[in-house]
């Protein structure tokens, strides 16, 4: 037996002993991507040409550092989920996949800006909820609210929508962190 295959075995029996059937998430990334999607979201009403930039930078940076955030947190609590960690891995490879084939119609001129924009929250909506429905339960509501703004932009195209969806998916987000948090702490007392 390798010390790896050891350290697996001790977390999961770890696991076992804390009762966490599904992982609760990482509040830190929650709360990180509440503030990008805050931001992100609002640009195409103010500041369209930021856009497409804001989203390669924060994307990227995002994804690292919620990588790296992961990886903190797994250190901190003691429990080293590799397998785990590969699904997360796997899950939010194929959502950069979805999202850059998402964009391809627009960087080829194909679709119009505010329709290829409006397929991006598609994209991120399924993204989200999947992730809720097979990682983070509480990550679901964000991509159900994803859902609902892309429904309100294509039926009604009212003004400030990616601002509003913004808001209310960053709102969702930042409730998805609290909710782990409070997951952990009554975790910690029981």
């Amino acid at each position: 037996m390798t010390r790896e295959d050891l350290q697996s075995d001790l977390d999961y029996v770890t696991r076992t002993l804390r009762r966490r059937e599904r992982p609760a998430g990482v509040p830190a990334i929650y709360f990180l991507w509440a503030a990008l999607v805050l931001v992100g979201f609002a640009l195409p009403d103010w500041a369209p040409r930021l856009s497409g930039p804001y989203w390669l930078i924060a994307g990227l940076g995002g994804g690292a550092l919620s990588l790296w955030l992961g990886a903190r947190d797994s250190r901190r609590s003691g429990v080293i989920d590799r397998g785990l960690a590969r699904r997360y891995g796997y899950h939010w490879l194929v959502a950069s996949i979805a999202f850059a084939l998402t964009a391809l119609p627009i960087a080829l001129g194909r679709f119009e800006v505010q329709t290829g924009v409006a397929n991006f929250l598609l994209t991120a909506g399924t993204v989200y909820a999947l992730a809720g429905v097979h990682l983070d339960r509480p990550i679901l509501w964000s991509g159900l609210v994803m859902y609902v703004a892309y429904a309100a932009i294509v039926l009604f195209s009212p003004p400030y929508i990616w601002t509003l969806a913004g808001v209310a998916t960053s709102a969702a987000l930042a409730w998805a962190g609290w909710s782990t948090l409070s997951q952990r702490k009554a975790a910690a007392t029981a």
